[in-house]
């Protein structure tokens, strides 16, 4: 369970992550998108 905690953090905080990092850029831009596959 271990390594399954590890790979879904991961995931979940790194789309965060990303997320809050271009937020102030999507706010400026009238077409802005967050695609996650």
């Amino acid at each position: 369970m271990d390594r399954l905690d590890l790979v879904l953090d991961i995931n979940i905080r790194g789309s965060l992550a990303l997320t809050r990092a271009v937020l102030p850029y999507l706010w400026e831009s009238d077409h802005a998108r967050i695609l996650t596959l």
